[in-house]
This record gives structure tokens, sequence and C-alpha cells, in this order.
């Protein structure tokens, strides 16, 4: 749990100033390199860690009234789970509003989610870090490597926020995005709360993605106490070793507070000092972060791993060819999670 915290809080540093997301911040990476490009990546930072913590907190509150909804809401629509999930793919795709785009999307999605369905059923140890590899890090990084512009000096940001709608709106969806089977990374989630509020820009988007990110993790918790069902690989394990039951979950839900807080302010700390720091040396890791990625996946699936890490690397790139959302790449986890249900 302490380093499920603290990889929710860090992630967001090289989605922010190398371009290297994963799953949980795929979606904040234009809106958190155009305030880099800016110079307001510092700020960038400031919101994302500021939105972190209150979304924890609001969650940890909730987290007794959870206990006591989610498997009432989880009973009610189980029975429905197949055209749930087909309708929240559907809007998923429709949310590009233009037909060539709808139709792109749809590629993307299914292309993805053939990828998903053959990697789940090979002989592979661990098949979805090759996959989430490619598709996210390894994928943007090569993206990001083409720009040739320079890093700006970054501006101190003004501590203030002003973000508590995008805050509490990531709260409710983070405990949403744990009732259904493949839609529950924050960047998808939030692609449906324009029915709920208006984005106006990259700040309040940056605040949104945090607090779902922050409040998923939590309610997740509560998934796996109250109807059984992790959606969360780190909760996955733990059940695996030692099971979740509500004797430690307190202990869990403890260090991952703590945990989220001291890296939430470790991000804090660094505004302080990142001022005078050269992010263009962050540059640099890029190749050498790629390299490393690609030992991984044949040290833990062997040359299959290297050759599924090459083709979501491949498919990673569509979205940007085709100029539709990223997001669509989750395709690899929710069409498996269809097709399981037919």
């Amino acid at each position: 749990m302490a380093v499920f915290a603290a990889h929710i809080s860090i992630s967001f540093l090289p989605a922010i100033f190398i371009g290297a997301p994963d799953e949980n911040t795929v979606q904040s990476v234009l809106p958190g390199h155009r305030l880099m490009q800016e110079g307001k990546g510092l700020h960038a930072l400031y919101i994302v860690s500021a939105s972190l913590c209150i979304a924890a907190l609001l969650s940890l509150l909730l987290f007794p009234l959870a206990l006591q909804l989610m498997p009432l809401i989880y009973s009610l629509i189980k029975p429905y789970m197949l055209p749930l999930l087909i309708l929240a793919s559907a809007f998923l795709l429709a949310s590009e509003k233009d037909f060539p785009k709808i139709a792109k999307a749809t590629l993307v999605f299914l292309l993805c989610g053939i990828l998903g369905i053959l990697t789940m059923n090979s002989t592979m140890r661990e098949p979805l870090f090759s996959v989430f590899a490619g598709l996210f890090a390894v994928c943007g990084l090569l993206a990001s490597s083409k720009e040739s512009s320079q890093v700006p000096l970054q501006e101190t940001p003004l501590l203030e926020f002003t973000h508590w709608k995008y805050v509490f709106a990531g709260v409710f969806l983070g405990m949403f995005s744990d009732l259904l089977p493949g839609i529950a990374a924050p960047a998808q989630i939030a692609v449906f709360a324009s029915i709920f509020v208006k984005i106006e820009d990259a700040k309040n988007y940056l605040a949104l993605v945090a607090s779902i990110a922050a409040s998923h993790a939590i309610f997740a918790l509560s998934a796996a106490l109250s109807f059984g069902k992790a959606r969360e690989g780190s909760l996955v394990a733990i059940q695996q070793i030692s099971g979740i039951t509500f004797q430690n979950a307190p202990a869990l839900l403890g260090t991952f507070a703590l945990c989220l807080g001291a890296s939430a302010l470790l991000l804090f700390l660094l505004l302080r000092f990142a001022p005078r720091f050269d992010f263009n040396k962050l540059q640099a890791l890029r190749y050498p972060i790629i390299s490393y990625l690609f030992i991984v996946a044949f040290l833990i699936n062997g040359l299959l791993g290297v050759l599924v890490l090459s083709i979501s690397a491949c498919l990673g790139f569509l979205p940007l060819l085709l100029g539709v959302r990223r997001t669509h790449v989750m395709g690899c986890i929710i069409v498996p999670s269809i097709y399981l249900l037919l």
C-alpha cells in the first residue's frame, strides 16, 4: 500500500515534465505539458499535490458510508454489468463527437481490445506490464522525444487553490469507478466527468484527475471489503498474500493515507527548490527509461514480453496519428472484461 500510494503521487511528475504517463495519468499529459510549456509546470504540480490530499481526506471521511452503500449499488447493477460496460464504452467513443473520429477511436479501441484478449490468454507471467508499458510509457516517451522545444524556466507558483468543485466531482467519480470492471483508470473516468461539471481549463482537469486517482484507490479497498472485488493490482496482491479483512483494513488505510500524504508533501517541498532546477536535464532520461522497460519486459516475460511491448508501443501511437483521445487504448482492459461477461 505504501508503494501504491507513493506511485499515485509521483507518477504525475514524469507525466508533466517528461511525458511518460501511465494508465492513471495519460489524460493529464496534454494539460500538464501545456502548463509546463507556459512556465506553469510547478503550479500544475501544486494543484496535483493539493488535490490528492484533499480528495484522500474526503474519501477517508466517506469510507464508512461507502462500506454500506457500495455493496447495495453493486448488487443492483451486477445483473446489468454487460450492457453497462457496453454503454460506458459507447459513451467513451462518442465523446469524440465527430463521426470520422468516432470511427478512428473505435478502431483503436478494438485493436487494443484484441491485444488485451490475446495477452491475457498467453503464457506470460505479467502480460499487463508489457501492454501498459508499451501503450503508455514507451509511446509517451518516444512521442515527447520528437518535440524539439526546450523546457522554459518555471515560475514559482502562487499557493492558492480554487478547484474544490472538481475535487468533489473526482471523489464521487472515484467511488463510481470501483463498481465497474475495466473502467477504473482516472483518465477514463475523467471523460464521464463532462456529464457533471464543465471543465474549463487545464488546471481544473488536473485537479479532477488527481482527485479521481486518490479516491479510486481508497474506495477500491471498500469494494474489496464489502463485495470482494479488488479493482487495483496492489489490493489483488494483498488479497493473495494475507487477505483483506476488517481487522487489517485500518492498517492498510492508515499506511496508504500516511504515504500518500508524505509523497504529496515531497511534491509540495519540491516547489521550493524546483525553480532553480534545469528541467531540460530530465529529457535525457527518456531513452534510458525506454531501455530499462524493454529489459524488465524481457526479464519478466521473455522475448514474448518484448514483442508485446513493441506491438503495444506501436498501437499507442495510433491515437496520436489519428487525432483521437489516448484513453481509447484502455480497450485493452474493457474489451476483455466484456468478452468474459458474454
